[in-house]
């Protein structure tokens, strides 16, 4: 049993391996990297899962049987916290807050009692703050990982 989980996760790690080195250094590489190696091994575990449980309720014994139920549910609720935890929102009102305030201090034609209103899109997982001001009319918009964008519309 041992031996099949090895081989499963060595070999899935390995295969996502092969992208994470021809994509290399790229701006794109470096950001998919560990994304691409997290799904390579959690297709490895699932796949080690099927295998293992297929194998031990063939051939095996009732203890085997067993360890292998119990190493399928521990892994299969691995696989389906990472997935879960991927799929929440953690955008907060103060990040959102937190990370505008430092770039209008960065800009001096922009001031903070300009500020409106913080509204929330939870589809999009965005926070947005309204910037109006005798010059300047736009909305401030921050994704869960902390990057600004403008809207004029």
């Amino acid at each position: 049993m041992k031996s099949i989980v090895t081989k499963w996760i060595l070999y899935s790690f390995l295969v996502g391996l092969i992208p994470v080195v021809i994509l290399g250094a790229s701006q794109g590489g470096i950001a998919l990297s560990p994304i691409i190696l997290m799904l390579s091994i959690l297709i490895g575990l699932f796949g080690a899962t099927i295998h293992v449980n297929i194998f031990s309720f063939t051939k095996g014994s009732k203890k085997q049987k067993i360890k292998s139920s119990l190493f399928g549910f521990v892994a299969l609720t691995f696989v389906a916290l990472v997935f879960y935890s991927n799929s929440q929102c953690n955008l907060t009102e103060d990040q959102t807050k937190n990370r505008i305030l430092r770039h209008i201090d960065k800009k001096e034609n922009l001031d903070v009692k300009y500020l409106g209103e913080y509204k929330f899109n939870e589809e999009s997982c965005q926070g947005s703050f309204n910037y109006n001001d005798p010059n300047n009319s736009f909305r401030f918009i921050v994704d869960e990982l902390q990057n600004i964008y403008f809207d004029r519309g």
